[in-house]
């Protein structure tokens, strides 16, 4: 049996089951998991389910355990990305009969995210895995999508809006060049993301975005000679957007977009209060 600890997952199923390319992952809400949601703090990361494989054992080949292994981080890089948490293994679950010294520079290292809500979720999350992440027929390769998520779950743990959009700006390069690859021709920014929408039928982008986008780059501030005199509100307001957007796109690579409302998670509520060092004065 191979198992771990799982921090910071929030939701409300008690257990389901995720197939594997070996064996299926179990995972099921830690016996104190009540008691962690009504006493947690905000900042602290906590273990809120365990994962078990109960076919892995010390003989199985290392390609096989490498295999489940990096199918539970996708399915924890999923949850991140519907949460809006860190999930990521935690520790060795006690009796697991694998245990690691130290984890590898592969699993993401646990991080307290707050103020970012869940998608809406219209099946369950056994529904949207019960076949497994290799059988979502993903529209991108599974070595894209970890770094995305990855760097997306590095982007909404910023210290200013300034930080959150230019992670935003680097997502939307790898858009670009995505659609670079797939269209076989150079695009600019903007007609990246109007070549990303067109493919996946999502809204158009304004072209706003690209205008602050470049005031923040080439001069520093959100609000310059492209997308002037704008006020703070302004800027969230294309930044959430943005961040819209994004998760629509996300919904669509991962091909779970029919167990997700997207569209609708981030606003100016959620992200207006992160400061500004080149607003200060509008």
């Amino acid at each position: 049996m191979l198992g771990f600890d799982i921090a910071d997952l929030y939701i409300n199923e008690n257990e389901f089951n995720v197939p594997s390319q070996f064996g299926v992952w179990n995972l099921r809400k830690v016996q104190s998991y009540d008691e962690i949601v009504s006493t947690r703090q905000s900042g602290q990361s906590a273990t809120t389910f365990v994962a078990v494989n109960e076919d892995v054992n010390p003989k199985i080949s290392f390609e096989d355990f490498d295999k489940t292994v990096h199918d539970l981080l996708d399915i924890c890089l999923i949850f991140s990305f519907c949460t809006g948490k860190c999930v990521t293994p935690n520790g060795n679950l006690a009796g697991s009969d694998i245990l690691y010294v130290e984890f590898g520079d592969h699993f993401l290292c646990c991080r307290s995210i707050e103020g970012i809500p869940q998608v809406n979720f219209l099946t369950s999350f056994s529904d949207m895995l019960q076949n497994g992440v290799q059988a979502l027929d993903l529209k991108m390769p599974i070595d894209q999508i970890r770094l995305f998520i990855a760097y997306w779950l590095n982007g909404i743990t910023c210290y200013s809006i300034e930080d959150l959009y230019l992670g935003i700006c680097v997502m939307m390069d790898i858009v670009k060049q995505c659609e670079i690859n797939d269209l076989k021709k150079d695009l600019t920014f903007f007609k990246g993301m109007e070549a990303a929408s067109n493919r996946f039928g999502l809204p158009k982008l304004p072209h706003d975005f690209t205008k602050m986008r470049n005031d923040l780059v080439h001069e520093g501030k959100l609000s310059g000679s492209k997308f002037q005199n704008k006020s703070k509100s302004d800027c969230v307001t294309i930044i959430a957007v943005v961040l819209n957007w994004l998760d629509m796109y996300f919904g669509k690579i991962l091909n779970i977009d029919a167990h997700i409302d997207l569209g609708n998670r981030f606003n100016e509520h959620n992200i207006g209060g992160l400061p500004s060092f080149s607003l200060f004065n509008k």
